[in-house]
């Protein structure tokens, strides 16, 4: 069968505006997942060093050997003056006792992750932290490609009172990103922010990587190689240094692309 003449050749079906929002605010919807999952994970290893330092607990456990302490009698009652009352007052000081020792058992040596529901020793949190840090971090960086190059194809197709619909409905999609507007102009204060939250794996792993380096005396009555952990821990901070410059670059690319369209629309 002969190919159509080229005048009964039916045309491609026309994008439509509605299409560009889909797939460009797809594409910022991924680098918003990925960093609400880094903020989660940055402030479950925070929380995680903090208890392993138990600087609070384990106070509470110095101060609660003390059965006639201030602490103790004011969770337990006061030490009664009747010998027939003191042993009632014993069995709660031992019940106080062993909760707070077992509570800080539980939080100092070993780290429940949520969701998941796997555990693992406190003094792996460098090493599985630091490789959950920089597997977030590339998967950031993929997603910032794809945002930035959508923004510039989608961008680009569109031009007159079409782009200027489709900036202002993307506009109003975003999150992290603030694009300028004419009530704006220039680049909004707060559009810092989001670059400043990708400091915090960096931030954490390398006082996850002091703390573990001033423990000298764990690992020494642990008898647990401390220079092996040590050198992992490094290895991913000497990594986390370019991939968190990387992914503040690619930030500041998708800024840029906002910047350079709202150029184009107040010159036109």
């Amino acid at each position: 069968m002969s190919e159509l003449p080229n005048s009964e050749t039916p045309s491609a079906p026309r994008i439509t505006i509605q299409q560009y929002l889909d797939a460009t605010g797809g594409a910022s919807d991924r680098s918003r997942y990925v960093t609400v999952t880094m903020v989660a994970a940055s402030l479950f290893v925070l929380v995680a060093v903090f208890n392993s330092m138990q600087g609070w607990m384990r106070r509470r456990v110095q101060i609660a050997e003390d059965p006639t302490s201030t602490y103790v009698t004011s969770k337990i009652g006061a030490v009664p003056s009747d010998p027939g009352k003191r042993a009632a007052y014993d069995r709660r000081y031992e019940a106080l006792y062993s909760g707070l020792v077992g509570a800080y058992v539980e939080s100092a040596f070993s780290l429940r992750v949520p969701v998941f529901g796997f555990a693992f020793d406190a003094n792996d949190l460098g090493l599985f932290g630091g490789m959950a840090f920089v597997a977030i971090m590339g998967m950031m960086l993929y997603c910032l490609e794809r945002e930035v190059h959508n923004l510039r194809l989608s961008f680009s197709s569109l031009a007159g009172a079409e782009l200027r619909q489709f900036y202002t409905l993307l506009a109003m999609r975003q999150v992290f990103t603030i694009p300028p507007t004419s009530g704006t102009g220039a680049p909004h204060v707060l559009s810092a922010v989001p670059k400043l939250l990708w400091l915090m794996p960096l931030a954490i792993h390398i006082l996850v990587t002091a703390n573990d380096y001033s423990g000298q005396w764990i690992y020494d009555a642990l008898k647990a190689p401390r220079q092996t952990l040590l050198a992992w821990e490094i290895l991913f901070t000497v990594l986390l240094i370019p991939l968190t410059v990387l992914v503040c670059w690619r930030l500041a690319a998708v800024d840029r692309e906002w910047q350079k369209c709202y150029r184009r629309l107040s010159s036109s």
